[in-house]
């Protein structure tokens, strides 16, 4: 064979080897999936896949832009003018980096989004030496795998709600903000089942329509929330006009168009749905597997939600039971204390008219005997010492029947059961001996003196009951160290030093059936109309509510005894408070003295008087208001009296500070329940002071109230 015709042989196959590679390049990269180009190092496409076509036409491209022939620089340089694409200004000097050999692989992430869906890609450049410098550039669909991350993102977030709120109302708004940033429906709806209604629970974005009024009810069965409810399984609809199960007009009429709904399962049963819809027309079938592992973490978290729910419905309920019990019991406690009142009334209204009697009769005689000053001064100390008990016999009695809260202080036992004890010797009849017996040392308890006389007055009442009115009642106190050995186990309380206070009659004693029940609200052994049954329940309330215990001691015919063991305060009582006998102070202040009692505003007057102080005495506080208008600056002091006609003692004094604000005010009366350290405060009132007025009280609250200084009195 010639020479030339070997060359012409090897040229053709040279020729046809390089058609077949051509072929076999071709083939190859149009069998990939990525989108590829090549392109020169002027931007000139050169190669393209069947893919890269295909992206190009879907994402608005042209054949001239696109194919082979065309410069790829020249179309990301159009992106940026056209829409301002950063990502393409970033693709192009990507790409120049890597012909220009500065990098050996470019790489970027960007977002490419449809009409219909959001998409994102990878775009990879590498180089490629071919008859020069090329790029080979790939763009990557990795929607699926974004779509997977924005999901578990989701998912996480959803948990992380479930474990942050319990509360159903904040939890349900979380778990919809976080459902509606991954799936993007235009709206999103949760409704909890109740029997066989579906409440709308919320909704996102809140919207104002009727689909999302929180009062709207589905029935279950019923339209597609209803339909996914029933069934157990998701329920969707790309188009609601057309779709027979739709039959909630009110959807159609606010102009949406797809919907889905998504039951809500939790072991069996469904609790409610999820309901998203949008305006376009959308296949939310598409995020199914996303939606219903969703709707799964939703139903657990909503179950645990709705315990939460009903334990504090349960709790709320409770309290409002255990308020109004609370409140029963109050009224119960005040209804036994006027019961008790009832009984006292004869011995305080005897004991009150032998004390008038005292004062009547020292008055009679200093009117017709001519005394010498001894002698005077003797019948003027007898007056004022009845004064003085009869003032601490109302003290007590209104003290007794106020109705208030627990209001426990360090008290010297000892003192109060002997104060008690007096008090109420006037209701037990003279036929009853009653033997006191006192601790050497004293005793300090924190307890509501109060609440202790109510204990006393009950134990001692029963106890003239057992004896038919005739016996010996002992009343004792000790102190003893309990161990946990002798303390009540059921009571779980602390070992350590108790006070005991017990009251023994020699009664008809009880027997082991009625000892059984004699703390139990409502049992009495007194006949029917005598006995309200509520004396020993009290009794054993207000012991254990100090921290105490009560033991009773009883055999029929040999008389009971009632021991109450009181924790010991370590405190010591405060008598910073008790009454010291001092110098009295003067003063030579102006005072404005109020009260309607024409002889108690004179009396006040002329003790004040005698301290130094210039007086001015009113009967009226109308007119006490108009002199001081009148002349705000001619006095330093006011006292003035509580209960008066026209106007009450805070309501002047409110007055009076309105025209001058410094003004030291003393309000007076015989009852404080009206008055406090809040009340006082508010209307620039200094000072207080309980009626009788002496004057060792109207000099140390005087010069309190000018000077500022506290004063012991």
């Amino acid at each position: 064979m010639s020479k030339k015709k070997k060359a012409h042989l090897s040229k053709r196959s040279s020729e046809h080897t390089s058609k077949i590679i051509d072929l076999f390049g071709v083939g190859i990269l149009n069998s990939l999936s990525s989108h590829i180009c090549v392109v020169a190092a002027d931007g000139e496409i050169i190669a393209i896949n069947r893919s890269w076509s295909q992206f190009g036409y879907e994402n608005g491209g042209t054949p001239q832009a696109l194919n082979e022939g065309s410069n790829y620089f020249e179309a990301c340089q159009k992106a940026i003018d056209r829409d301002g694409l950063q990502a393409a200004s970033r693709a192009i000097q990507g790409i120049k980096t890597v012909l220009n050999g500065q990098t050996s692989q470019f790489e970027m992430e960007y977002d490419c989004h449809s009409p219909d869906e959001k998409r994102w890609f990878v775009m990879r450049v590498s180089p490629m030496q071919f008859r020069g410098n090329k790029a080979v550039i790939s763009h990557i669909n990795i929607t699926e795998k974004k779509r997977v991350e924005e999901e578990l993102a989701a998912l996480h977030a959803v948990n992380m709600s479930v474990r942050e709120s319990i509360h159903l109302k904040a939890l349900t708004q979380k778990i919809l903000e976080q459902l509606s940033s991954v799936v993007k429906p235009d709206l999103c709806l949760v409704f909890l089942r109740e029997g066989e209604e579906l409440n709308l629970q919320g909704s996102y974005p809140n919207v104002n329509s009727t689909i999302a009024e929180e009062n709207h009810i589905h029935r279950v069965g019923n339209c597609l929330c209803g339909l996914s409810v029933s069934s157990g399984e998701s329920v969707f609809a790309e188009d609601i006009h057309k779709d027979t199960r739709c039959t909630y007009q009110e959807c159609k009429e606010a102009g949406l168009t797809s919907f889905a709904a998504i039951p809500l399962i939790r072991k069996g049963q469904a609790l409610g749905t999820i309901g998203l819809a949008s305006f376009g027309s959308r296949d939310f079938s598409k995020n199914r597997r996303f939606l219903e592992s969703v709707a799964a973490d939703i139903a657990i978290a909503l179950e645990n939600s709705l315990y939460f729910e009903q334990a504090r419905k349960s709790a709320v309920d409770l309290e409002l039971q255990l308020t109004r019990q609370q409140e029963l019991e109050a009224q119960l406690v005040q209804a036994q204390k006027m019961d008790a009142i009832g009984t006292l009334a004869g011995g305080i209204a005897h004991d009150f008219n032998n004390l008038l009697a005292i004062i009547k009769g020292n008055i009679d005689l200093l009117q017709v005997k001519k005394l010498s000053p001894e002698g005077v001064m003797e019948k003027v100390e007898q007056i004022d010492k009845t004064v003085s008990r009869a003032t601490d016999l109302v003290r007590q009695i209104l003290s007794f029947s106020r109705q208030k809260s627990l209001n426990s202080e360090a008290i010297d036992l000892n003192l109060a059961v002997n104060e008690n004890v007096k008090f109420l010797r006037s209701t037990i009849p003279t036929t009853v001996e009653i033997l006191k017996t006192l601790h050497d040392d004293p005793i300090i308890i924190n307890v509501d003196n109060t609440q202790l006389q109510q204990v006393l007055l009950n134990l001692c009442n029963n106890a003239v009951h057992a004896m038919n009115s005739k016996g010996l009642l002992k009343i004792s106190l000790g102190k003893l160290t309990l161990s946990a050995e002798q303390l009540p186990v059921s009571l779980n309380m602390v070992p350590g030093c108790y006070a005991k206070l017990s009251v023994s009659d020699s009664g008809v004693g009880m027997d082991n059936e009625t000892l059984k029940k004699i703390f139990d609200p409502f049992f009495t052994t007194k006949e029917v109309g005598t006995g309200s049954g509520l004396g020993l329940s009290l009794v054993h309330g207000i012991v254990r509510a100090h921290g105490g215990f009560i033991t009773v001691d009883s055999k029929p015919g040999q008389g009971s005894t009632f021991d109450l063991f009181f924790p010991v305060s370590q405190e010591k009582k405060d008598r910073s408070n008790e009454k010291q006998i001092a110098t009295l102070r003067a003063g030579e202040e102006r005072v404005l003295f109020v009260d309607d009692e024409e002889t108690l505003a004179n009396i006040g007057s002329e003790m004040l008087e005698h301290l130094g102080y210039k007086v001015t005495s009113v009967t009226s506080s109308v007119k006490a208001l108009q002199l001081f208008r009148a002349e705000p600056q001619a006095f330093d002091l006011v006292f003035t009296d509580q209960t008066m006609p026209e106007m009450s003692g805070m309501e002047l004094a409110a007055e009076l500070v309105k025209i001058r604000p410094d003004i030291p005010i003393i309000l007076c009366s015989g009852y404080s329940a009206i008055v406090s350290e809040e009340n006082l405060k508010e209307k620039g009132i200094r000072k207080f002071i309980k009626k009788p007025l002496s004057m060792e009280l109207l000099a140390f609250a005087a010069r309190e109230a000018l000077d500022g200084e506290k004063i012991p009195f």
